[in-house]
């Protein structure tokens, strides 16, 4: 079984320091997908599929002497894989997974200073419940957010093989680390980052984070591959489209031409955007039209690391290229490309060059405001009552083509847990906004460390899934017994019988939701 299978949600958080300790844990996870869809797979439904999982682990923590804390965790996860579109047989059974829940030592000189290293949990933004904690758990180029993983539950943190020096002084922490990726391709790569939190007397906390995320990479040649170069061309006009069954589009007022739209069969999604295209309506009667694609909506023309060689391979491959993304686009297959390159209006085209980096700069700030004690609440009575936030920028740098905006890869989460007057230990709600125009498919890095979007979705303008929301509960029946409920449309990835996940978030549309309810023992 791959080491994948580690990735447990098993960590006791409350660890006991100061002595040894044996932590035994369970739970178990019982939910069903209510409504969704698997958008790599055609005509296939998943909604109403039973969601269950099984989890059990045991820690030991030490106390070795002033200066040392050892922590250990092992166990493993019983889980029913993704059967999608009816399933292999492989799919069709329970799975088990072992697996190293953490391993890490703490070294103490002080009380203000520590150094952890090992394969250990992090988590900066304590209120986060699923949503959040975007430092670690996403991607700039592709632009991923991930939630869950091994566990659907409890498991707003990153996993890290690596180390970190914590200072504190007053009120304030400082994190210095250096965190190696160890679950979502490329493994090993490794990110220096920097998390300041300030935590104040009267409930107030506020933070600000940096990374220089996948800086450094152990793995040369994979790193080569995914910074290859690109050739693309700018202001590369289309013939006349006849065959418009691929395409839902609004054609707009240009040129004097009033705006018309073309309709198609339902549940056909847009295939290239306005926002990207300059639209005539060349005929009305035919609803022929011309696609002008302008600077901003740059069409990649082939892989070529030399986009102005001239020789007739390099030649024949741009035409190559040109025939999977553009004609693709023009509804002409089959159509020989020559003739676009040789009509008069590309006589201005421009050929370019880009190379894609998944290495990016990213900047969090995080806040939570907890009103338990700023106007001096009884939690014990009232349930958890704050309210906390965060939002990221990921990657400075834009790119033409794909990832052309700052604000397209700035995540923003708010929540609030709400008091139930002792109803409840906690009731939080979560929403999250990020206004990204690509489908968040993890196939381009898991499949052929490619970064552009994969090839069936990469002139996809897709913005049903730019709204995510969470509500999570938890009721403690006393100190052994835990009962949570969670609903929500996040970034789920459910995982086939391979333990590989799926590329797409199931849950990628409004309508779409799971619920989840754990019984959870720990002694």
């Amino acid at each position: 079984m791959k080491i994948a299978l580690a990735a447990l949600c098993l960590i006791n958080l409350s660890l006991s320091f100061g002595e040894r300790n044996i932590t035994l844990f369970t739970a178990i996870d019982l939910g069903r997908l209510e409504k969704a869809n698997d958008m790599r797979i055609k005509d296939y439904d998943p909604s109403g599929m039973a969601l269950n999982r099984t989890y059990v682990d045991i820690g030991f923590t030490d106390q070795l002497d002033e200066h040392n804390f050892l922590s250990i965790g092992v166990g493993g996860i019983f889980w029913k894989s993704f059967e999608a579109n009816g399933g292999n047989p492989e799919d069709k059974v329970i799975k088990f997974g072992p697996g190293i829940s953490n391993s890490f030592m703490r070294w103490s000189p002080s009380e203000k200073l520590n150094l952890t290293f090992g394969y250990f949990p992090y988590k900066y933004n304590l209120a986060a419940k699923n949503l959040g904690e975007y430092l670690f758990r996403t991607e700039a180029y592709p632009t991923i957010v991930y939630t869950g993983g091994w566990s659907w539950m409890n498991d707003a943190q990153y996993r890290t093989v690596g180390a970190k020096l914590t200072y504190e002084s007053g009120s304030f922490k400082h994190d210095f680390g250096m965190f190696g990726e160890y679950f979502n391709a490329p493994i090993y790569d490794i990110t220096p980052a920097y998390i300041m939190t300030y935590k104040s007397q009267n409930g107030l906390t506020f933070g600000g984070a940096t990374s220089l995320h996948r800086f450094i990479a152990p793995n040369p040649k994979a790193k080569r591959v995914l910074a290859r170069s690109y050739a693309y061309r700018e202001n590369f006009y289309l013939p006349e489209v006849q065959s418009k069954t691929r395409y839902n589009v609004t054609i707009p007022n240009y040129v004097g031409t009033s705006s018309q739209e073309i309709k198609y069969a339902a549940g056909q999604e847009p295939s290239i955007d306005a926002a990207k295209a300059k639209i005539w309506a060349a005929d009305s009667a035919t609803l022929s039209a011309i696609y002008s694609i302008t600077s901003a909506g740059a069409i990649p023309v082939s892989r070529d690391t030399n986009a102005a060689a001239t020789v007739a391979g390099r030649a024949a491959e741009r035409r190559t290229m040109l025939e999977e993304d553009i004609l693709a686009l023009a509804g002409k297959e089959g159509t020989n490309p020559d003739t676009l390159f040789a009509d008069s209006n590309n006589l201005g085209s421009v050929s370019k060059n880009i190379s894609f980096d998944n290495a990016a700069i990213k900047f969090v700030a995080f806040f939570d405001l907890n009103f338990n004690k700023m106007l001096g609440l009884s939690q014990e009575k009232m349930g958890a009552f704050n309210l906390y936030g965060e939002i990221a920028q990921l990657g400075l740098k834009n790119y033409p083509i794909f990832y052309t905006q700052n604000s397209q890869r700035r995540p923003m989460m708010i929540g609030a847990s709400i008091p139930t007057m002792g109803l409840l230990d906690n009731l939080s709600i979560e929403y999250e906004y990020l206004k990204n125009p690509n489908i968040q498919s993890i196939a381009s890095t898991y499949d052929k460390l490619d970064l552009p979007p994969e090839p069936q979705f990469r002139y996809k303008i897709y913005t049903k899934d730019d709204s995510k929301w969470t509500l999570h509960a938890s009721r403690s029946v006393n100190k052994y017994l835990t009962l949570f409920l969670q609903v929500a449309n996040d970034h789920m990835r459910l995982k086939d019988g391979y333990a590989r996940p799926e590329f797409v978030p199931i849950t990628n549309e409004p309508s779409h939701w799971y619920w989840l309810t754990r019984l959870q023992w720990m002694i």
